[in-house]
């Protein structure tokens, strides 16, 4: 942690790799992986339909002819906790990334972790979307 604080001081950045611990990496790739088919966008894949992924909890935003991309629309469905009877299949990569949002990147705790990280105190405020950049578009 000392090395990335270190980093952070001399370059104002940095890029956590592996930050997610295995379970919830799995979970996300796999729902993305899984819009993706659903979708039928991806690898070798191309979509020349602008609309693809759009839905009641994701919104086209930008220009379509520049790199448009999904925003997840908070509060769109209920709670992932209340989720947990049904299976991981049924759970939108947008619920996973909200839930992370709201119980570990918006806590006071992770406030208080990247205020040590970075050397600037606690945060006094954050910003933030859930967006999807769809393969091919």
């Amino acid at each position: 942690l000392n090395e990335i604080r270190t980093r952070f001081e001399e370059e104002s950045s940095v890029k956590l790799r592996h930050f997610l611990n295995d379970e919830w990496s799995s979970k996300i790739k796999v729902a993305f992986r899984r819009q993706d088919e659903k979708d039928k966008v991806g690898v070798n894949n191309p979509s020349l339909d602008y609309h693809v992924g759009i839905n009641e909890k994701w919104k086209a935003v930008g220009p379509a002819h520049k790199q448009r991309f999904l925003q997840y629309q908070e509060g769109s469905v209920s709670a992932l906790s209340a989720k947990k009877a049904s299976t991981d299949d049924d759970v939108d990569v947008g619920e996973y990334l909200d839930h992370l949002k709201q119980n570990l990147f918006q806590s006071v705790e992770f406030g208080r972790w990247v205020g040590w990280l970075s050397s600037l105190g606690f945060p006094l405020g954050y910003r933030g979307r859930i967006r999807r950049f769809r393969p091919g578009l």
